[in-house]
């Protein structure tokens, strides 16, 4: 029975070193499986990472277009709005100058009528002047 006994603990043995070995092997080969997930989750966060990068950085550019094509529409307004008010300046210091043109002659042509329509008004003005 000793042989028996002795090839009992010497299959034993080898089992159970089997066993190690294969545990062992599990192990690392969880470690190895371990160490790739990190590495592709690295790799995922990296590429994310870079992309939302891009994603801010084309964001940034198209605001900063907007912002320009806004600037160049009010530039513009700003410009055409200076340009009818000078105009309309013009027309207006025209107009005037026409009426004293026109206002000169009539004096010319009819200097008593003229006097005495500017003394009417005058007195109309000054009673105005002493009420108030």
């Amino acid at each position: 029975m000793s042989n028996e006994n002795q090839s009992t603990e010497n299959g034993t043995a080898d089992v159970t070193q089997q066993l190690r070995e294969t545990a062992s092997q599990v192990r690392d080969g969880v470690k190895h499986l371990g160490g790739q997930a990190r590495d592709a989750a690295a790799q995922g966060y990296e590429q994310v990472r870079q992309q939302a990068g891009e994603v801010y950085e084309q964001g940034r550019q198209k605001a900063s277009e907007v912002y320009e094509q806004g600037r160049q529409k009010a530039s513009e307004a700003y410009e055409q709005g200076r340009q009818k008010a000078g105009e309309y300046y013009d027309q207006g210091k025209q107009k005037a100058e026409e009426y004293e043109q026109s206002l000169e002659e009539y004096v010319k042509e009819k200097p008593i009528q003229s006097l005495l329509i500017a003394a009417g008004v005058g007195l109309v003005l000054g009673v105005l002047w002493k009420r108030s």
